[in-house]
């Protein structure tokens, strides 16, 4: 998953490799401007850890690769039917990502190509 970390015209695009959420509030009852149909409404709070920058590095960091690890909370509404379908939603906090993008389901590697070899071997074990 991709985070765009910045909400303005420049594009800071950061790998997200953990996150957490939690429901902090329900309130039973639509407000004026909810999406038609909604049921309740959830107050959500998620954290979110994703990796900045770092210079080019020969070796491996072992743990001191987590000083490149950066963890932001961002609060939101979501708009439930009574199908419990998220139908809608607003932001809470000011601070928020531009834009987030992840694949549902990876392509498939091109085994033909010879330098792809050992990348389609660890891919495959994953899975």
């Amino acid at each position: 998953m991709v985070i765009d970390i910045i909400r303005d015209a420049e594009v800071w695009n950061q790998p997200v490799f953990a996150y957490q959420s939690k429901i902090i509030r329900k309130i039973r009852k639509p407000a004026p401007k909810s999406a038609a149909g909604t049921l309740e409404r959830l107050v959500v709070k998620t954290s979110v850890t994703y990796t900045q920058e770092s210079m080019a590095h020969w070796s491996a960091m072992g743990s001191a690769n987590s000083s490149y690890a950066k963890t932001v909370e961002y609060e939101y509404e979501l708009e439930v039917n009574s199908q419990g379908e998220i139908i809608g939603g607003q932001w809470i906090s000011w601070d928020r990502p531009d834009y987030m993008s992840h694949r549902l389901q990876p392509k498939t590697f091109d085994h033909k190509i010879g330098h792809w070899a050992k990348i389609v071997e660890i891919y495959d074990a994953s899975r």
